[in-house]
C-alpha cells in the first residue's frame, strides 16, 4: 500500500524530503548537526548509535530525550525526523505521528536548507557510498 511503509507519514516523509534523506552524515557531522538544531530549538537530546536500520526517539530516565541513529547509515532526513519527535515530546508533550509533528519537521527541514549545515563540510549520498563501497570489492 505504501510500499513497504509502516506508517503514511513516513511514506510521505520519504516524497517531501527527498533530498534530505539521500544526504549521508557520518557520526562527527550527525552529533554536530544535532548539537546545533537541539541549541536552536531549545530542546535536550542525547545522540546515540545502534544497529538496527531506523531511528528512534525515546525519553530517558534524565529528562533529556534519546535519539538512536542506525552507525553507519545515518542521514540528514532521520536526524530531522528524530529532532521532530523531541521538540513534538518536549514543548507540547505529546507523542505520535501526526499534523503538528509534520508541521514542527517542515520548520526543522526549513532551518536546515536555510543553514545549509550539511554543505559547510564533505558528504557523499548514499548512491555515491555504494558505487564506492562496490567498487572496492571488485578491486
Amino acid at each position: 500500500m505504501f510500499e513497504g511503509y509502516k506508517l503514511k507519514f513516513y511514506y510521505d516523509d520519504q516524497k517531501l524530503y527527498e533530498p534530505e534523506y539521500h544526504m549521508a552524515l557520518s557520526e562527527k557531522q550527525a552529533k554536530a548537526i544535532c548539537d546545533k538544531l537541539s541549541r536552536h530549538f531549545k530542546v535536550w537530546v542525547w545522540l546515540g548509535w545502534h544497529k538496527n536500520k531506523m531511528g528512534i526517539y525515546r525519553r530517558s530516565w534524565t529528562g533529556k530525550g534519546e535519539i538512536w541513529l542506525p552507525q553507519g547509515r545515518a542521514d540528514l532526513g532521520l536526524l530531522c525526523h528524530e529532532i521532530s519527535h523531541a521538540i513534538h515530546h518536549q514543548k507540547y508533550h505529546k507523542r505520535g505521528h501526526n499534523r503538528q509533528l509534520r508541521r514542527i519537521m517542515d520548520r526543522v527541514v526549513g532551518y536546515c536548507r536555510k543553514k545549509n549545515y550539511w554543505q559547510k563540510s564533505p558528504i557523499l549520498n548514499f548512491l555515491e557510498l555504494d558505487c564506492a563501497i562496490g567498487a572496492q570489492a571488485v578491486e
